[in-house]
């Protein structure tokens, strides 16, 4: 018995180290994110949009779209504008749940281009699942809500590099709460410009 389960973990590990993941952040993170924001917006938008609709669109680039070339920092950029612009248009036009959905899908690319395994090439697929099971035990929380979206994502993907690099040395949970953060704030920017 003991064997059998010894065998167990070895292959699961193994398992782990081999697959290469085409996920950022876990579900979870992303939908964390997209609440923080929306409760961190004025009242007013927060009356106009709607939680439920921008939580759908925080998962859909991953298990609607299927779009996983688009993970990484500056392609998760250009589909973030993409997907910010849409809804600022729709939000203009008072088609709110429009509006919501598209900064659920927004705040999804903002976030990937500041997931710490997406920033730095070179690690396994074990240590990249390893850092987003980690990630769905912390809280997103904005930290900052000041500075623009598109000046702030080139340093902002540095920095989770940097903590990725940190985090493969240390294994301590603080550079992957930092990211989860600038992943926040950084989406706020995103949706409160276009909201405001």
């Amino acid at each position: 018995m003991k064997k059998t389960f010894i065998m167990i973990i070895i292959t699961f590990t193994a398992f782990l180290a081999l697959v290469q993941p085409v996920s950022a952040w876990a579900a979870p993170n992303h939908y964390a994110i997209a609440e923080e924001v929306y409760y961190s917006l004025p009242a007013d938008a927060q009356d106009n949009l709607d939680l439920s609709t921008m939580l759908d669109g925080a998962d859909d680039p991953d298990f609607k779209f299927f779009d996983f070339q688009y993970h990484h920092y500056p392609a998760s950029a250009e589909k973030a504008n993409y997907w910010i612009l849409k809804g600022k248009v729709y939000y203009q036009n008072e088609d709110y749940k429009q509006a919501s959905y598209c900064f659920g899908v927004a705040t999804h690319y903002i976030s990937d281009s500041v997931c710490p395994p997406h920033s730095e090439g070179g690690h396994s697929g074990y240590e990249h699942t390893k850092c987003e099971l980690q990630s769905m035990l912390l809280e997103p929380h904005i930290t900052d809500k000041t500075g623009d979206l598109d000046s702030e994502l080139n340093s902002a993907n540095q920095m989770s590099g940097n903590a990725w690099d940190q985090w493969l040395k240390t294994d301590d949970d603080k550079y992957i709460q930092q990211c989860l953060n600038k992943a926040a704030d950084l989406s706020y920017m995103g949706v409160n410009n276009a909201v405001s």
